[in-house]
């Protein structure tokens, strides 16, 4: 469901900052109008500010809500190029453009939910478990990473969501095994919520295909909004745009042989 709640472009202040190693941190921002607004599974445009980059990079920085509360909105922030490491290396009190709340997030849940987040695609829903957690009969939580260098990360996690279910790859924390195979061994029939690389919300409709299933996308994209058309993504329903009609999509729709 598109969400009816309009987004706002507001000047940010990062107030708190917490590096969790291996290039990921933990962002605090000052936003007050776009914290009260946003709701699980909506996303922020980042645009850094600072006279050296005023316009530099050009585009925005899509990146999930982690949390919202008390006039803050968190982000989990992993640096994957010159953007992010620009937002990575901010110095606390900085100012950025912030652009939301964007998108359509996951709806109430009505019964059991298994949260399967794949790397720094947990961000989401460790937003949706502490808005929906009172309202879920039950709700576990899946946490794939690659290696003991997201230990910090998997710590700060940890502190935030209960049962909380972690598989690596090399299996140097917690069982050995992807986001999938933690998925599999563990579902009982409830429905599933799941952020992460294509190649893994692809692998996870494949080996359960059963379940219930809302996948938050993730697409570079420029406007946020829907204009440029530049995030889109092919559904049983023809294309469809990650930042206006998504970014959480009825997995039965998307066509993920052609992503």
């Amino acid at each position: 469901m598109q969400s009816e709640i309009e987004f706002c472009d507001e000047g940010a202040i990062l107030s708190a900052k917490e590096p969790l190693g291996d290039g990921l941190a933990h962002l605090t921002f000052q936003a007050p109008r776009i914290a009260k607004a946003a709701r699980p599974g909506q996303f922020v445009m980042f645009y850094p500010l600072s006279e050296a980059r005023s316009h530099d990079p050009l585009l925005g920085r899509p990146m999930a809500i982690a949390g919202a509360s008390g006039g803050a909105v968190e982000i989990c922030l992993s640096v994957a190029g010159r953007g992010t490491e620009i937002i990575y290396s901010l110095p606390i009190g900085a100012r950025c453009r912030m652009r939301g709340p964007l998108g359509s997030g996951f709806s109430a849940p009505r019964d059991k939910i298994m949260l399967v987040g794949g790397g720094i695609g947990v961000a989401p829903l460790i937003f949706a478990h502490v808005f929906y957690g009172a309202s879920a009969s039950s709700m576990r939580f899946v946490m794939g990473i690659p290696h003991k260098g997201w230990g910090s990360f998997v710590n700060w996690v940890g502190r935030r969501v209960q049962a909380l279910h972690v598989w690596s790859d090399d299996g140097s924390i917690g069982e050995k095994g992807s986001a999938v195979d933690a998925a599999c061994a563990l579902y009982s029939g409830e429905e599933i919520w799941t952020c992460g690389p294509v190649t893994m919300l692809r692998s996870l409709v494949r080996r359960i295909p059963d379940a219930r299933i809302s996948a938050s996308l993730e697409r570079r994209m420029a406007c946020g909004y829907g204009g440029c058309h530049g995030c889109v993504v092919p559904t049983a329903n023809g294309p469809k745009r990650v930042c206006r009609d998504g970014p959480v999509f009825n997995a039965e729709e998307v066509r993920w042989d052609e992503l």
